[in-house]
């Protein structure tokens, strides 16, 4: 699903790591910071992907937070969600948008989807200038 552009995806990650980074919450994780990779399969076009990145500190908060498994009813869509102690993934990441605020730092990740026409690095440059966000590399 696209809206002006955007995947559900992006808007739903971007929104989450603006406003998920104020919670708090207790860890254990040495690697610092915890992750929660969504996926939408849409149809013939392949999977869209985004990987949330957040401080340890919000492990629960995160944890439960990734839950977008099912599907969309008659739509061909399928969404998934993969929490993980630690970082996301940087294997064929076109960048990530990253937002520093008091209760710590976090970055949304994105990947290219071949048969989707794929997005860019610099599509990605772009969205993080948008919406205020520092662009980090893959």
């Amino acid at each position: 699903m696209v809206v002006k552009g955007r995947s559900i995806l992006e808007i739903v990650a971007v929104v989450a790591a603006l406003g998920g980074a104020a919670c708090g919450g207790g860890s254990s994780n040495t690697s610092g910071v915890v992750s929660c990779t969504l996926s939408e399969n849409v149809g013939g076009l392949g999977v869209l992907q985004i990987c949330e990145e957040l401080p340890a500190s919000q492990r629960q908060q995160t944890q439960q937070g990734c839950v977008a498994n099912g599907s969309l009813p008659d739509s061909g869509v399928s969404i998934g969600a993969h929490f993980a102690d630690g970082p996301c993934s940087h294997v064929d990441a076109l960048g990530g948008c990253r937002v520093v605020n008091p209760a710590g730092t976090a970055t949304v990740w994105y990947y290219g989807a071949p048969d989707a026409g794929a997005q860019t690095s610099a599509d990605i440059q772009s969205l993080c200038g948008t919406i205020g966000a520092t662009y980090v590399a893959p």
